[in-house]
């Protein structure tokens, strides 16, 4: 179902009609349903155009019935990054206690991006390739380059 329940669970676009977020809203209550909250980006989906033409929403959340909230009193949602997609994945933690990876919400840290001042530094060249070839011909594109991330923020 593509439905909020707040007008300021939507930004852009039409505006929603309130008897619609009200029907589902009343719904909700009708299934004895908790909305399970979240952490995280507020807006989970976007039609991913620019400018005055973006919209983005609430669409993606998490629901329990008061039984199952009782089982998992501790459960969280994360809304995690967009990825290749115009929703945010959802990540239903049972028990934050014990984080998934994933669950890790890290604001502070910064993208790796390469220094170009490396390039003047003459063991550059061999700090890429020790963290590039090191051992195992197996990996990944990307687990070389987090390798060679590391190998560089040292």
């Amino acid at each position: 179902m593509n439905e909020i329940f707040w007008s300021w669970e939507k930004q852009g676009g039409n505006n929603t009609f309130t008897q619609q977020m009200e029907d589902f809203r009343n719904t909700i209550i009708d299934l004895s349903l908790l909305d399970l909250g979240f952490v995280g980006d507020t807006l989970t989906w976007t039609n991913g155009r620019a400018g005055i033409d973006n919209i983005q929403i609430r669409l993606d959340r998490a629901f329990a019935n008061p039984l199952w909230r009782l089982g998992f009193p501790e459960a969280r949602v994360i809304h995690l990054p967009r990825y290749k997609s115009d929703h945010s994945p959802i990540l239903i933690e049972c028990n934050p206690l014990y984080p998934t990876k994933a669950g890790r919400i890290n604001k502070k840290k910064r993208l790796f991006h390469f220094e170009k001042m490396w390039l003047e530094n003459d063991t550059c060249a061999n700090v890429v390739a020790s963290g590039w070839d090191r051992g195992n011909n197996d990996l990944s594109f990307v687990d070389r380059t987090k390798r060679c991330e590391d190998f560089l923020g040292q």
